[in-house]
């Protein structure tokens, strides 16, 4: 879903699935799924819209 969301906002980002409890923990994170971009848990616990998606990683290009 969210490679999908990238593809059609024609954005470019990488993406790293991130597996490693201690990884995860590092953010704050205790639910997943989890969307962390640039540093920043984005959401917890749930999948994000393909429109939250495309506004997050807009908002990480433009700073």
């Amino acid at each position: 879903m969210l490679f999908a969301a990238l593809q059609k906002s024609a954005l470019a980002a990488d993406m790293e699935s991130v597996h490693d409890p201690d990884e995860i923990w590092r953010f704050g994170v205790t639910k997943t799924p989890a969307l962390i971009i640039n540093g920043t848990v984005k959401c917890a616990g749930r999948m994000p819209s393909p429109a939250e998606v495309e506004e997050w990683v807009g908002e990480e290009i433009g700073k």
